[in-house]
């Protein structure tokens, strides 16, 4: 079909060159249509749709079972994640979080109180001390940090700059589409996630936390993370709570699709960030997203919610001998 269509488009061009020969004009046509075929063919056989770029962000919350689920099932897939860990989760559980960057999980610094008007000096006080433990404790460099609802100011800006900390994470201001700003009177980046808004939600990251306490069911919650990649973004960032993702079944069944999906690549953090648009600007020039505000209705309690099976199986405790706690999951 495609040999007739090509030999068609010749024969009208030359149909108007009255002086050709027509034995010429159809070997002429023929060899050209076998060498299209040859050289673009292949090519049309080979390709393949370009995968959405994911982002997993997760939560680092207590029970610690939920993390350490997903840590197992993306592990058994070669997948990563990134993880939001506070300095005080990092103290209690150090040896898990090091063998977790140790696996190629990429540790974010967080703080759960909103930066937002906190005075400098409480800023600099949280923002050293996460610094301290990651560094010392954890023996990893902080180079990235985020807070309660992504919230920053220009405070939270000059100590990460102060303490060469590169990325603050912020609220997303560019709808699905994840986007990193390269500041030009900042020696900081701020990473701009995906957000999603509609007339019953208002404004909010792609979170299934954030999702849940707004009233959002299930259904809501995958036609988000659905519509989002089906838009094609370059770069896409869903963040789960890890205890509400890992553990509860409803998300959990929600989420082993997206693991398993052929139409997606779960990639890790620094893969990620290099597909991710870049732009610069002053920092006075960049959006900013403060809609965290929403209509409080009501919603199950998460404890309310049907866990998955076999969960007190996930513990955070250390192989012995390298084998693991008989009927335990364990790193």
């Amino acid at each position: 079909l495609l040999i007739m269509k090509i030999f068609n488009f010749f024969k009208k061009v030359f149909s108007k060159i009255k002086s050709i020969d027509k034995t010429f004009f159809k070997i002429f046509c023929l060899c050209l249509s076998l060498f299209l075929l040859v050289v673009f063919i292949p090519k049309l056989v080979n390709y393949k749709t370009p995968k959405a770029n994911v982002l997993v962000i997760l939560k680092a919350v207590e029970p610690m079972n939920g993390l350490m689920h997903w840590q197992i099932e993306l592990d058994n897939r070669n997948q990563k994640a990134a993880v939001l860990v506070s300095s005080s989760l990092a103290e209690k559980y150090p040896d898990f979080f090091i063998n977790m960057h140790g696996r190629g999980y990429k540790l974010i610094g967080y703080s759960e109180q909103d930066f937002w008007g906190m005075p400098y000096s409480d800023q600099l006080d949280i923002m050293t001390k996460t610094k301290q433990v990651f560094n010392n404790l954890l023996e990893i460099n902080l180079d990235i940090f985020a807070t309660e609802n992504f919230s920053y100011d220009i405070n939270t800006l000059n100590i990460a700059q102060d303490l060469s900390i590169e990325y603050i994470i912020k609220r997303g201001t560019t709808s699905e589409e994840s986007t990193v700003y390269n500041l030009a009177d900042f020696d900081v980046k701020l990473i701009s996630l995906s957000n999603v808004k509609d007339s019953h939600l208002n404004s909010t990251p792609i979170s299934d936390h954030d999702l849940h306490i707004r009233g959002a069911d299930i259904v809501e919650w995958e036609k988000h993370i659905n519509n989002s990649i089906t838009k094609k973004p370059k770069a896409i960032s869903v963040i789960s709570d890890s205890y509400l993702g890992g553990t509860r079944k409803i998300y959990w069944t929600v989420y082993r699709l997206l693991l398993n999906s052929n139409h997606i690549d779960i990639n890790d953090f620094d893969t990620w960030l290099s597909k991710v648009n870049q732009i610069s600007l002053k920092n006075i020039n960049v959006p900013i997203n403060k809609e965290v505000g929403f209509k409080q209705v009501p919603y199950t309690p998460i404890d309310k919610l049907e866990s998955i099976t076999d969960l007190d199986k996930y513990t955070t405790t250390p192989k012995e001998k390298g084998k693991c706690p008989k009927g335990t999951y364990c790193y």
